[in-house]
């Protein structure tokens, strides 16, 4: 019985089906990147679902990328020319740009969590509520 978590392996010839791919991933990390270097001083601007979501698209596309390292390690073994042997090192550095990005993303994402929209109501609402009930004290005092 073939196990359905199991990946199934591409023959060496696939590489450049990969690289494409890779390419396109690559580009949008990269704009995700610069999204939200863009929103850095403005992070009132984003909600709790657009940062669960970005955590979650990144946790998931970090699985596949340790599935395209192993499926490099494969090909390396593979590879008998130059040429594939260039191939695949230009993979892997596709792999590790985007991977180091998208640590970049986390990082980002977790400093612009709790400066988001929703959060910054509640602190204001919040804030607002303790000074009126501590102004409301000062007016009710005995004099």
């Amino acid at each position: 019985m073939v196990n359905s978590l199991e990946p199934k392996w591409q023959p060496l010839s696939t590489l450049s089906l990969f690289s494409d791919y890779l390419d396109t991933q690559l580009e949008d990390v990269r704009n995700q990147y610069d999204a939200l270097l863009s929103v850095q001083s403005r992070p009132h601007i984003l909600d709790d679902a657009m940062i669960t979501r970005i955590m979650d698209v990144y946790t998931e596309q970090q699985k596949c990328l340790s599935v395209f390292k192993e499926q490099a390690i494969r090909w390396r073994y593979e590879a008998k020319t130059y040429d594939q042997q260039a191939s695949v090192d230009f993979l892997n550095s596709q792999i590790h740009q985007i991977e180091v990005l998208s640590n970049y993303i986390f990082d980002l994402t977790k400093q612009l969590s709790g400066k988001n929209i929703y959060d910054i109501h509640v602190k204001t609402h919040s804030t607002f509520n303790s000074l009126a009930k501590s102004n409301s004290s000062l007016h009710n005092q005995p004099q």
